[in-house]
């Protein structure tokens, strides 16, 4: 299922000559198992592994195989709970797949791209001794797109600087040294834009998970004086805005606005604490991480406070929701794409009921089974619609009419309470968009009327 790799799942190996099946995985255990990819010459497996349930993105295993040998499979990269670490900036996988090639030609090195905090970068790890080596140097986002005999074909980009294929050998990878990178196309740089990651420590440090931080990566316009101050949380919440180019921000900063991409705790890159920490904590330390960004954004930017303006989707749509209730003078106006804003009424139509009472840590959850009312109680209170009365700022909220994942009916409740309030509303629907609210016209279309939006109520 999209966005939700830990469905329980076997492994199974399909024999041709005796008909037969065999489980290369436990049929009892409690994992999931996805991308098994065979060396060049046959004689090893590897694939991605985590615990089935819980938060819907973890990090994940490397798992291996001995394929000739038949020997049990074995650990080649385990989970890591902390982002500090002795290897170069790795932090543990948090891909949800393997290329389709990711090995070597001569079988001694598994390829891949992972999550290093707000940057992607690509890594190798070799089988023997286990050792894990960073590839890429510039951080940005770099991807593995294909790998055919000793070449490797990456992608490249940055927030200034759209993607750009790029080629290396892997033969220099066998002999110990560095890849030497070559770009297929010619480096387009965004002019007016500069940016920079940015740290933060939370005020309010989680009782089990005490060492965690956390980042944003803050874009501004280069040449000009701000317009406003959007704070942009990503959703998930298990996910996390990497310092890869995308036209949305690009756009913005080039209309003026400072923009800073928050990977509040609990976002992916950072290690498995990390992702763990927010589990039971939604509603609060999301929302208080993401507040704390922008306060310390607007000091140390020297930012206008009487124009701070919130945009988010899904989980980033729940923070923004979130923080108009919970700072109500702070905010002067926000733009909600396909957000979750009562976990209650979510339970009975989204496509992943389970996230709703993982994400709260609701033990006991059963397809089918009816939350009780001191779990609806609970629901309520951690849901952005529990408020509703402290709102006051403009909110546009966006739908894709067809979304599964958040049903429009979350945003119709929204839009009705927040009418019922007297706070200014306006709502958009999009047919025939899902989640993503991407086609082509509805995203120019949403994209036109966010910046008249955010311009109208930032007078």
């Amino acid at each position: 299922m999209i966005y939700c790799p830990v469905r329980r799942s076997v492994l199974h190996h399909y024999n041709l000559e005796t008909d037969s099946l065999k489980p290369l995985t436990d049929e009892n255990g409690n994992i999931s198992v996805r991308s098994a990819r065979f060396s060049p010459d046959g004689s090893k497996l590897v694939y991605l592994e985590c615990k089935a349930g819980g938060p819907h993105c973890v990090t994940q295993k490397l798992m291996l195989i001995n394929w000739l040998e038949k020997e049990e499979c074995s650990v080649l990269i385990d989970i890591f709970e902390s982002a500090s670490s002795d290897y170069d900036g790795f932090h543990g996988i948090y891909s949800q797949n393997l290329t389709v090639n990711c090995w070597n030609s001569c079988s001694t090195h598994v390829i891949f791209s992972t999550s290093c905090k707000s940057a992607k970068h690509i890594f190798s790890v070799e089988l023997q001794t286990g050792s894990i080596t960073r590839l890429t140097d510039t951080p940005g986002c770099w991807l593995v797109r294909d790998i055919q005999g000793d070449h490797i074909l990456a992608s490249v980009s940055c927030i200034d600087m759209s993607p750009a294929l790029v080629v290396a050998s892997l033969k220099d990878l066998a002999k110990g040294m560095s890849l030497s990178w070559k770009y297929l196309d010619p480096v387009t740089r965004i002019p007016g834009i500069k940016w920079q990651f940015k740290s933060h420590v939370p005020r309010i440090p989680n009782p089990v998970y005490s060492s965690l931080t956390y980042e944003s990566i803050v874009l501004q316009p280069s040449n000009r004086t701000s317009k406003g101050f959007i704070l942009f949380p990503h959703g998930g919440p298990h996910s996390v805005f990497p310092a890869a180019y995308q036209i949305y921000f690009v756009s913005l900063v080039r209309l003026g606005f400072t923009v800073a991409l928050v990977n509040y705790r609990g976002s992916t890159g950072f290690g498995e604490a990390s992702i763990q920490s927010l589990v039971g904590n939604i509603g609060d330390a999301d929302v208080k991480d993401v507040h704390q960004c922008a306060e310390e954004i607007l000091e140390e930017f020297q930012l206008d406070k009487d124009r701070v303006v919130l945009l988010g989707g899904s989980h980033g749509g729940f923070l923004a929701a979130h923080l108009l209730g919970q700072y109500p003078d702070f905010y002067k106006a926000a733009v909600i794409r396909n957000g979750v804003t009562n976990l209650v009424t979510m339970i009975a139509l989204t496509d992943i009921p389970d996230w709703v009472l993982q994400e709260a840590k609701i033990a006991g959850y059963m397809p089918g089974k009816v939350p009780t009312a001191e779990v609806n109680s609970y629901l309520h209170s951690v849901s952005p619609v529990a408020h509703i009365d402290k709102i006051k700022a403009p909110t546009m909220l966006m739908i894709g009419k067809e979304d599964r994942r958040v049903p429009p009916s979350q945003s119709f409740e929204f839009y009705k309470a927040l009418l019922c309030k007297g706070v200014k509303t306006r709502m958009f629907v999009y047919p025939d968009n899902s989640h993503p609210i991407s086609s082509v016209e509805a995203e120019s279309d949403s994209f036109i009327n966010l910046y008249k939006w955010f311009i109208t109520h930032m007078q």
